[in-house]
């Protein structure tokens, strides 16, 4: 059976509290008491949550990404390019866009 990826709300429902309470855990605020702050991030430790990028970016209305454009998408040598280029971008915390342009320039 597949594991599956534990959501804020997995979060804030287990912790009892609101998903606004997670996300101020999350990012450091000081709008938490220390002990609702310990018992969120416990919760998120059981759970090993953590936050969607994608999410975090569209709530910020900022994205991080980066690019790559290639000629041709087949073949074994553009598949290990794209691979790796998609890992160090996950790295950096980046989502990337891929392009072929399949000979049309």
């Amino acid at each position: 059976m597949a594991r599956t990826t534990p959501t804020i709300y997995q979060v804030a429902r287990r912790a009892g509290v609101s998903i606004a309470t997670v996300s101020r855990v999350q990012a450091g605020h000081r709008a938490v008491t220390p002990a609702t702050r310990a018992r969120v991030r416990q919760v998120i430790d059981e759970l090993d949550y953590r936050p969607s990028r994608s999410a975090r970016a569209l709530a910020g209305q900022a994205h991080d990404a980066t690019g790559i454009v290639f000629p041709d998408l087949s073949g074994p040598y553009y598949s290990e390019v794209i691979l790796g280029y998609e890992e160090r971008a996950s790295e950096a915390g980046q989502s990337v866009f891929i392009l072929g342009t399949h000979g049309r320039g």
